[in-house]
């Protein structure tokens, strides 16, 4: 049942994880448009919350239980693929908060 569970949430965020393009186009238009930056973190908070769910992700189903299986070890890369895209593109959206501190 358990690897059922992990296999079908892992799904779930692996359709999520076009969500990153309107994040990226979202961010280049308010660095542009010059919003304060307390709404940029208060936006971006709103964004971290994918990295908290794929973090309980991988506690709940690959840091306690690991199954042999290949189509479960195929949602682990998965998910890992996309713990490392929202990782990149918070990681790009925090530069661009910080160029538009000093530049903007």
């Amino acid at each position: 049942m358990l690897h059922t569970s992990a296999i079908a949430s892992a799904n779930k965020f692996i359709s999520f994880d076009l969500a990153v393009v309107p994040f990226m186009a979202v961010s280049v238009l308010v660095t542009y448009m010059e919003y304060p930056l307390s709404i940029r973190i208060l936006n971006l908070a709103l964004y971290h919350t994918p990295i908290v769910l794929c973090g309980k992700w991988f506690y709940r189903y690959w840091y306690r239980f690991r199954f042999g299986d290949t189509e479960y070890l195929d949602a682990v890369h998965m998910m890992k693929r996309i713990s490392c895209l929202w990782v990149a593109a918070n990681l790009i959206n925090w530069a661009f908060i910080i160029a538009q501190t000093f530049y903007f």
